[in-house]
């Protein structure tokens, strides 16, 4: 078991690995855009009417205008998604490589060790996890509301490294320093890797391909159990 950083692995080393989807975004911010076009065409030609529909110039622009500031958040997300730091796991027939730094945060220092490389020695088993959690609003309503997440679940043989949970800590949080001394924060507050007990690891899973076909796709080679669902009811 070892925490390196992204100079330490072997980029021709062949593996699976997932990563956050590119060609997806590209076609949403694609319709998006599109449709934002229309609606600055309309307005331009002074507003939108139909029999049922009547918009002023005005609403409009205003409506064109809060689009266009959501584009440019999701452009600036698409570029993130181009960078060699977009990547969860990486999965070869003798290691896997957990990177627990959100591919959000990738203008962070290089040099962090942020990569966990397990052997396969160290590896008990391997499952997914699907959660459905039941919660109720914070301002007291009634209303139930549902979120579903899925983990991929990783069983060791030994105990976790200590230093581990501290690099995860800072992860959510980060504030350091450049080489050239500016200070440099994390600009998403997220961690994917979570420690649930000193031998077991749960990976957020977000990325393509999903859990479920990775898994798949190193079956051959490594311990799968089968799936668990579980539901979490904090009503």
């Amino acid at each position: 078991m070892k925490i390196i950083n992204a100079a330490a692995m072997d980029p021709y080393e062949h593996g699976h690995s997932s990563r956050q989807p590119i060609a997806s975004w590209i076609l949403f911010l694609s319709l998006a855009s599109a449709a934002t076009a229309g609606l600055y065409y309309f307005a331009y030609q002074g507003g939108y009417q139909s029999p049922k529909v009547d918009l002023p110039p005005g609403v409009l622009y205003g409506v064109a205008g809060v689009i266009t500031l959501f584009l440019l958040i999701f452009i600036a997300d698409l570029k993130k998604r181009f960078a060699s730091t977009n990547w969860l796991i990486k999965v070869t027939p003798s290691n896997i490589y957990l990177h627990f730094r959100s591919y959000r945060n990738g203008h962070l220092p290089p040099e962090d060790l942020t990569i966990l490389a397990l052997d396969k020695a160290e590896v008990a088993s391997l499952r997914e996890h699907k959660v459905h959690e039941i919660s109720r609003r914070h301002n007291g309503s009634k209303t139930k509301e549902h979120s579903w997440k899925t983990y991929l679940e990783i069983e060791l043989n030994e105990d976790l490294d200590l230093a581990l949970e501290a690099l995860l800590a800072r992860e959510s949080d980060y504030l350091g320093l450049t080489e050239r001394e500016s200070t440099v924060r994390s600009a998403w507050k997220h961690c994917p890797v979570n420690i649930k007990n000193p031998r077991r690891l749960a990976v957020e899973f977000y990325g393509r391909p999903n859990a479920k076909n990775l898994l798949k796709e190193i079956s051959q080679e490594w311990p799968v159990l089968e799936k668990l669902s579980t539901t979490k009811d904090h009503t």
